[in-house]
């Protein structure tokens, strides 16, 4: 018998052959009395063919898998660009690969890693885990790309050396490779290729985990972050990238790939906390038709730049319940002199929901009181509730809902949570005033914070 003759050129006996079964046969039982042949008369043919496949191949001497501890790191991964192009030659493919990897170890923030750093080479470029801070990634990133920019300016098209470098923060899975080496897996070391894999020349990105604990750790680097936007970086997952540039490294050329969210709202939410603080929030809707709720709406936003940068542009999201097109709904933006604003960037232009930049004609400095944007609209509300979620922290806000008199007005404030669509009607009424022709229902508070949600019914 083949497997007889096998086992005795692997020096595989009985008791390996007994233990071989009950790691990998657990439906079947083993009697210890039995011989070698009959222990194989007893196993199923297609056992046997799968015994016979482990013994030809070595696989039998594989130990069972064993993962190593989960650890944190702030990665840094890079590659060359076009390494693999097939029109340049492979010397010239393995002299990018030299120049980069020199430049890296005359790198200072390199030569004085953490001991306990991971360096792993990856063909044409490499990845890093510090497990220190998030700072060490930034700064390496930095000099490298300072570094490869002083390198090409004598360089002709041909002898330039551009990289691409994606940062994240997160754990992994400490493994060990076949030459006895420490090495990794795990979701940051994954995040960070994958964030690298959207840029293009000397494109510095990071995913916003990484943006989020290096500005809480060094505020000073924030005016080096700008936000890009969501990308879809594989298998449908999603991610919040920035782009790390100055004037002295990185990239500021938008990133080619198309952006993967339908809607910006996501996107907002974070533009909107991480750049403004509202000093007050008026919105004002006058009924203007009964019959089709046709409604005018003035939004004022009162802001405060809290970044240390100008800012140039705003975002709205607009939702209501009949079908419009974009021109129909009459935007007007206004800054605090009512001079007019320009839209721009229609993001999303869907029947019931619109979203858009608007620039500002003069930016908004930081720290700069008294600026004020309004917004105004027409759109029906033919549900009779208008739903507004704040955005960042609002210090005083004021919801004031004017209707033609023959409308009966229910004048109810309820407090939304979105994340259990748990509904309260708050204990604080709004104010109602019949007029002679019109009726004003009018609602105020204090203190509001981010994501605070709140649903006004008439």
């Amino acid at each position: 018998m083949e497997i007889l003759q096998l086992l005795e050129e692997r020096n595989k006996d009985k008791d390996w052959l007994v233990e071989y079964i009950k790691k990998n046969q657990s439906e079947m039982s083993v009697r210890p009395n039995l011989t070698v042949a009959a222990i194989l008369e007893s196993c199923p043919s297609e056992s046997l063919s799968r015994l016979v496949s482990v013994l030809k191949n070595g696989l039998a001497e594989v130990a069972d898998a064993s993962i190593g501890p989960v650890r944190s790191f702030h990665w840094f991964y890079t590659d060359i660009v076009a390494s693999a192009n097939p029109n340049m030659s492979t010397e010239e493919q393995a002299r990018r690969i030299v120049v980069l990897t020199q430049l890296m170890a005359n790198n200072e923030v390199f030569k004085n890693r953490d001991p306990d750093s991971l360096v792993l080479p990856t063909g044409d470029g490499m990845v890093i885990g510090f497990p220190e801070s998030p700072e060490k990634p930034l700064l390496l990133a930095m000099e490298v790309s300072k570094g490869l920019i002083a390198y090409n300016k004598s360089k002709d098209d041909k002898k330039r050396v551009d990289i691409r470098v994606g940062l994240d923060s997160g754990p992994v899975f400490l493994l060990t490779d076949v030459n006895g080496q420490r090495t990794a897996w795990g979701q940051g070391l994954i995040m960070a290729k994958r964030i690298m894999d959207l840029g293009s020349e000397m494109h510095m990105l990071a995913s916003d985990t990484f943006v989020n604990s290096l500005q809480r750790l060094r505020p000073k680097y924030q005016h080096l972050m700008h936000m890009a936007g969501y990308y879809e970086v594989k298998h449908g997952e999603k991610a919040l990238v920035y782009n790390i540039y100055n004037e002295e490294f990185g990239n500021k050329m938008p990133i080619k790939r198309k952006q993967a969210l339908e809607s910006n709202e996501d996107l907002d939410a974070v533009i909107t906390t991480n750049r403004f603080l509202f000093s007050s929030i008026e919105i004002l809707l006058e009924i203007k038709d009964i019959e089709t709720m046709l409604t005018h709406h003035t939004m004022i936003w009162d802001l405060i730049n809290i970044t240390k940068r100008p800012i140039e542009r705003v975002f709205y999201s607009l939702e209501g319940d009949v079908q419009r097109s974009f021109a129909d709904l009459n935007i007007t933006v206004s800054d605090e002199s009512g001079e007019k604003q320009d839209i721009m960037n229609i993001e999303l232009d869907q029947e019931l929901k619109k979203e858009f930049f608007v620039k500002l004609k003069r930016p908004i400095n930081p720290s700069e009181k008294a600026r004020r944007v309004t917004i105004e609209y027409d759109w029906e509300e033919k549900s009779r509730h208008y739903l507004y979620k704040f955005a960042s922290k609002c210090e005083n806000f004021r919801f004031q809902l004017t209707a033609p008199k023959p409308l009966d007005v229910r004048h109810r404030v309820v407090k939304v949570d979105l994340n259990t669509g748990g509904k309260f009607v708050d204990p604080n009424p709004a104010t109602v005033q019949y007029q002679v022709d019109k009726t004003i229902m009018s609602w105020s508070r204090t203190g509001l914070t981010v994501f605070d949600t709140y649903r006004f019914d008439w």
